[in-house]
């Protein structure tokens, strides 16, 4: 939490507990998590409500000022990756904000058989994954 307060005071916006969620949800980089807040920044929220977005909790034309500004972001973190890719990730968000089972195609190269029984032998394990 300290780490959270800290980034909100520099980047003068609110971290939301259901946004620190979404990223462990979803298995995102740095640079994933710069370039959403950079875009909620922008586009004048005082939270990042990455959440209702990925839910699908927005209005439509919300929706799309959202993601444009996310795509926008991302490219300038991801200069390499093209739009499909971009829109693919982000996809892949939406999915795992939205759907539990997708969350096994997310961690799936960490859920190896032998990861799963140093788990079972020590659940503090699960913390260097």
């Amino acid at each position: 939490m300290e780490l959270t307060k800290g980034v909100e005071e520099v980047k003068g916006i609110e971290l939301p507990e259901d946004f620190l969620f979404e990223i462990g949800r979803s298995c995102m980089e740095t640079n994933e998590i710069k370039a959403i807040v950079d875009a909620f920044k922008e586009l004048g929220y005082g939270s990042v409500m990455v959440s209702d977005y990925l839910k699908g909790k927005l209005s439509r034309d919300e929706s799309k000022r959202v993601e444009s500004a996310l795509l926008a972001n991302m490219k300038k973190y991801y200069p390499s990756k093209d739009d499909d890719a971009l829109y693919e990730r982000l996809g892949v968000m939406r999915m795992a904000s939205r759907n539990d089972s997708k969350l096994e195609d997310i961690y799936s190269d960490k859920l190896t058989k032998e990861n799963m029984e140093k788990i079972a032998k020590d659940s503090k394990y699960i913390e260097d994954l």
